[in-house]
């Protein structure tokens, strides 16, 4: 059964999907004495990264976008949109991760509200795991100030407008507004950190 949500004006599952989203199986290893930290696994395809993408929307239902700064190894920035997004850290719970880096490249503070979609991202030596979320802006009279070293530009633009956009549209952007038109996300309190160390 589907509900509105008044404060977002999407729609929610009123009970919850029939699955657990459980990302022990990305922690490869959860030993202390792994060094993980300082080693960073050379073979990046037996240890999986977590990264957030972020749907932020302005009053008048524009969706903000940006270019990133640095050129990625997979991928050139320059030119290329896509929503904020980045990796969470190492034990971090996924809320504050999203938080963080919204906070750390635009200046700003999101609530996260809800998890529009997951996405397994393969290449040819790495995998990643990706969550969309969607988020509101805590204080939208305050000016997005970019971080230089993270972000060279930022635009409001309609979900239609860049689906309708035949290139220039960083990997994974397309399937996560095509989820968010879909309106239906699952509510972040089902998104939970469990942390065992």
């Amino acid at each position: 059964m589907l509900e509105e949500n008044p404060l977002t004006k999407r729609v929610r599952l009123s009970k919850p999907p029939a699955f657990i989203l459980d990302l022990s199986y990305f922690d490869v290893t959860l030993n202390k004495q792994s060094n993980y930290l300082s080693n960073k696994m050379k073979d990046n395809s037996t240890n999986p990264s977590l990264a957030i993408g972020v749907v932020i929307k302005d009053g008048s239902g524009k969706i903000l976008f940006v270019e990133e700064a640095r050129n990625k190894y997979y991928e050139k920035t320059k030119g290329v949109l896509g929503i904020p997004s980045g990796k969470v850290d190492w034990t971090e719970d996924i809320q504050d991760g999203i938080k963080r880096e919204v906070f750390e490249e635009l200046n700003i503070k999101v609530k996260p509200v809800g998890l529009v979609g997951v996405y397994q991202i393969v290449r040819e030596n790495s995998q990643c795991m990706g969550l969309a979320f969607l988020a509101e802006r805590l204080e939208p009279q305050i000016t997005i100030k970019i971080n230089r070293s993270e972000i060279r530009s930022y635009k409001w633009l309609s979900c239609g407008h860049v689906l309708n956009m035949k290139n220039n549209l960083r990997v994974g952007t397309k399937e996560v507004l095509k989820d968010y038109q879909k309106n239906i996300t699952i509510p972040i309190d089902q998104v939970h950190f469990l942390n065992f160390s």
